[in-house]
């Protein structure tokens, strides 16, 4: 009693190359009407910040990641190890939620890196953790801090080119705060992260990675008609900023736009 399960596969590119990207169990340790805890073991998705959804087609309003989504922390990162999620009322309409978590972390930021078993499997660990301040009611909103540090690799790979972090053993740490806001048919979502590398044994022992991503979306219900019940527009600014080995700074703007259609 208590106990919930969860399996998720994402095919990346065809059938025959699966990627397990969520396989948990949950077990609820508080379930009252103020307070809420569940404790999590295996496969889950990092809870770092809100970017997550823009890798679900059925959510990304957009064909493509953000910038600082994809880039500024490692990704398509699915964690393995434990997490502890919990959320409690404050006064009112307000309340708090927050989630920590400890696993074996990944070796890469890069996303070629979590396809197959997606984890890190030296020693080194990963604690993540995030914090947020919720209201609910006809305003919704929700203000987050994230933060996590740990360890990619252990050791120089030789094999890798002397201008690619990968060649080096590496540390990271992350952080940042998030927005998301909702009123009426209005929906506004906004984040911004900033983590640095830090390499053994490189040219550049430390390389920093910044980047934004706001968000905005507008439901237009469509009257009298059996088929389409809303049209929503939708538009996305994003920038990153990314220290490589060799010195230099790359850098990237993104402005997506688009339609969407709600059928019936």
């Amino acid at each position: 009693d208590g106990v919930t399960t969860a399996l998720e596969v994402h095919f990346m590119g065809n059938r025959r190359n699966p990627m397990l990207t969520e396989a948990k169990f949950t077990y609820q340790l508080a379930d009252a009407d103020a307070h809420e805890v569940v404790v999590s073991g295996g496969r889950f998705w990092w809870p770092f910040g809100i970017h997550n959804k823009e890798w679900f087609s059925s959510l990304n309003n957009f064909p493509l990641m953000s910038v600082a989504g994809a880039e500024i922390v490692p990704a398509h990162y699915n964690e393995v190890g434990f997490m502890l999620e919990g959320a409690s009322a404050l006064s009112g309409s307000w309340g708090i939620n927050y989630v920590g978590a400890i696993g074996n972390g990944v070796p890469s930021f890069d996303f070629m890196d979590m396809v197959g078993s997606g984890a890190d499997l030296d020693a080194d660990r990963t604690v993540t953790g995030r914090l947020a301040l919720a209201h609910v009611g006809t305003l919704g909103l929700e203000i987050g801090m994230s933060g996590a540090s740990g360890g990619l690799r252990d050791d120089l790979d030789p094999s890798q080119p002397v201008d690619n972090a990968n060649r080096y053993g590496a540390g990271f740490t992350a952080f940042g705060p998030d927005l998301t806001l909702t009123w009426s048919q209005l929906a506004l979502s906004a984040y911004w992260y900033h983590s640095y590398e830090e390499l053994a044994e490189a040219p550049r022992p430390e390389l920093a990675r910044d980047g934004f991503t706001i968000e905005s979306s507008y439901r237009l219900p469509v009257a009298d008609n059996d088929r389409l019940s809303a049209v929503g527009l939708h538009a996305r600014v994003s920038w990153a900023e990314e220290d490589n080995v060799v010195g230099d700074v790359y850098r990237r703007r993104q402005y997506s736009g688009a339609i969407s259609f709600e059928l019936t």
